[in-house]
């Protein structure tokens, strides 16, 4: 609903201003975007495996941990 959407967008204008002043995130906006991304993502992955474990389990070694350069993790 429209009520819902801008209390979504009031909320997302909070949490920036937080950042701000709790965290000194000068820029808060792009990691807000990028999650709002990855959870789009992980919504659309939790539709598609209908939130089976198994799937679930290897869309997160597929999307996450395959993706993770053991040569250089820590480094």
């Amino acid at each position: 609903t429209d009520q819902l959407a801008g209390f979504v967008e009031a909320d997302l204008e909070t949490l920036a201003q937080i950042a701000r002043d709790r965290h000194g995130v000068a820029e808060p906006e792009p990691i807000i975007a990028r999650y709002q991304e990855l959870l789009k993502k992980w919504e659309g992955i939790y539709a598609e495996t209908g939130g089976d474990r198994q799937a679930m389990t290897e869309a997160l070694q597929r999307e996450v941990y395959d993706k993770v350069d053991l040569a250089s993790y820590g480094q």
